[in-house]
């Protein structure tokens, strides 16, 4: 791939992306802004789950450097979708 050009999202992605960006801006309008992240994470959560989308809750993750997996320890995500998508 030429630097600048990018491939198309495929269409799972596009799918779960614009749900999961509608639940942010419904947590967003009803909460409006000055509560702690984890305040938010949660009612993302909740909006998630009245929507039926289904998610995984701190996922442990590895970064894959030259075919070996490092665990990444202290940090990991709020939410995964469908293994393509991190929160």
């Amino acid at each position: 791939m030429e630097r600048g050009t990018f491939e198309p999202i495929p269409a799972e992605v596009e799918w779960v992306g614009r749900r999961v960006i509608g639940c942010a801006i419904t947590v967003h309008r009803t909460l409006g802004p000055g509560y702690k992240e984890s305040i938010y994470v949660e009612a993302l959560c909740l909006e998630m789950e009245s929507r039926g989308i289904h998610f995984e809750r701190e996922t442990p993750i590895t970064v894959l450097y030259k075919e070996r997996e490092i665990p990444v320890q202290r940090r990991r995500p709020d939410a995964g979708l469908f293994r393509r998508v991190v929160l």
